[in-house]
């Protein structure tokens, strides 16, 4: 999917998205709050959450003490219900992000990589890399599939059906080394040594 065309479809879906985050940052909270002293940083340290949509993940980190900041391409997923209460910027990995190299305690992104085509995931990869001072983050898709997703999924026409095959020789290929965990049924956290 062409960049225009993928900002496009986030800026007409982006309502149906805030629907959910109170529901999103319950789940996230829970997950973080279990599993973050795997990650390798303290509350206080600065987080960037790239592609944070409505804000649901970047909220949550800073619900959980960290100086979170997001970034997404589209405008409006950002004008979510917590708009004004976290620092979300406007950006675009395509274009390389605005920050110096090690910028960030941690780099993260929550359901972003699997909706990537191949070529942009490995420019969020990059891009996470150079900006991180420490780990990289992706909360995303496991290898179980279930019918709601797979449609949800096709209908936004992202890579998820590719990325689930994946996954883990990519992060193979660009990170030093990663750890999967599997925090719930459907979802892992990709943890990522630069």
């Amino acid at each position: 999917m062409s960049s225009k065309r993928h900002e496009r479809l986030f800026e007409i879906i982006a309502f149906a998205y805030r629907w959910f985050f109170h529901g999103q940052v319950r789940y996230y909270r829970s997950v973080i709050e279990k599993n973050k002293d795997l990650l390798g940083v303290e509350p206080g340290d600065e987080v960037l959450d790239i592609g944070c949509g409505t804000g649901a993940f970047t909220y949550s980190l800073a619900r959980c003490g960290f100086q979170a900041t997001g970034i997404d391409v589209s405008g409006r997923m950002m004008r979510g219900p917590k708009a004004g209460t976290i620092r979300c910027l406007r950006g675009n990995i395509r274009d390389s992000l605005p920050f110096p190299d090690n910028s960030f305690d941690l780099v993260t992104a929550a359901y972003v990589a699997h909706g990537l085509n191949p070529s942009v995931r490995y420019q969020l990869y990059r891009e996470a890399s150079r900006i991180s001072r420490g780990k990289v983050l992706l909360h995303d898709y496991n290898h179980r599939r279930r019918l709601i997703t797979d449609i949800a999924e096709w209908l936004e026409r992202g890579d998820y059906f590719n990325f689930i095959r994946v996954v883990r020789n990519e992060l193979y290929e660009f990170f030093d080394h990663y750890q999967v965990v599997q925090v719930s049924r459907w979802n892992a956290w990709y943890i990522c040594e630069p």
